[in-house]
């Protein structure tokens, strides 16, 4: 289990016995001091020591080379899963790093707060794996990947914890929080992440894009990129490249929409290529 992953790869391993080398000791840190502690042995006896968040795999960092003669520690962050603030003036949130992509957003959202970090990996991930492998994915393109969605954390190193304010923006450099970000574990044991969140939306927006096709697909994501509508368009939201109709206008589902140069253009036809040929259509989910 904390050898290898969750990819296809890792499963064909494991089911093959190709497990060449596995941790010798897991230790399961309550809280940072225990980290702490944990890595200062670990550097006394000259070990090897593996950060484990959620076990995703996807770079491969869980595994120790296969002729690796020292002692092999797996420190499994799970029992750091808790939202410890939220700063609902600022908008901040300081949680800590084992926790899980959907325990970050239940938790969040009991306070009407999301995250809305949602790479592929989200279920089987943590808030410190994000951090750790510069966490990115098709589904975050509304408030950033982590990088810009981190503010500030915390990381203990051997004999210290390296702490990184919750800053937006600074004009000094280099940039430590820039150094921890894709680090993979090699700087330090990430314990506290300080991330920007933002208040649940009062209503979800649901759509589909057809995609275009051929030549003309290139020019059409242009077109569509160049005219996309602010969000709070009374009409229409925009999430990547998804145009999606707000649920609380009233609309004749009978009929398709097209997105055309002047917004939404009813009758498309059954095909969905009205005026504008060849442009996402809009259809009831």
């Amino acid at each position: 289990m904390q050898t290898y992953g969750k990819s296809l790869r890792d499963l064909m391993r494991l089911r093959a016995g190709d497990i060449p080398r596995i941790p010798d000791v897991v230790v399961y840190p309550g809280d940072e001091s225990e980290v702490q502690l944990i890595v200062d042995r670990v550097v006394a006896a000259n070990a090897v020591l593996i950060p484990f968040g959620g076990g995703s795999n996807i770079s491969g960092s869980l595994e120790a080379p296969p002729d690796e003669t020292r002692t092999v520690v797996s420190i499994d962050l799970g029992r750091l899963n808790r939202v410890l603030e939220i700063d609902n003036d600022s908008g901040l949130a300081t949680i800590q790093a084992g926790t899980l992509g959907p325990d970050v957003e239940r938790q969040l959202g009991e306070h009407g707060w999301t995250l809305g970090h949602f790479p592929d990996s989200f279920t089987h991930s943590t808030l410190g794996g994000w951090v750790a492998t510069r966490s990115s994915g098709m589904q975050s393109d509304k408030y950033g990947d982590i990088a810009d969605i981190t503010r500030g954390l915390r990381a203990v190193m051997p004999g210290k914890v390296l702490v990184v304010r919750p800053l937006p923006h600074t004009s000094t450099g280099p940039s430590v929080r820039e150094m921890i970000l894709g680090s993979e574990g090699r700087l330090g044991v990430i314990t506290e992440v300080t991330v920007q969140v933002h208040r649940i939306p009062e209503a979800a927006d649901l759509g589909i894009s057809v995609p275009v096709l051929g030549r003309r697909a290139g020019r059409h994501a242009r077109d569509l990129d160049q005219r996309r509508p602010p969000i709070d368009h009374p009409g229409l939201g925009c999430a990547g490249d998804q145009l999606l109709l707000r649920h609380s206008q009233e609309v004749d589902w009978n009929t398709d929409f097209v997105a055309g140069e002047q917004g939404l253009d009813e009758g498309a036809g059954e095909k969905g290529m009205g005026p504008r040929a060849g442009l996402p259509v809009l259809h009831r989910l």
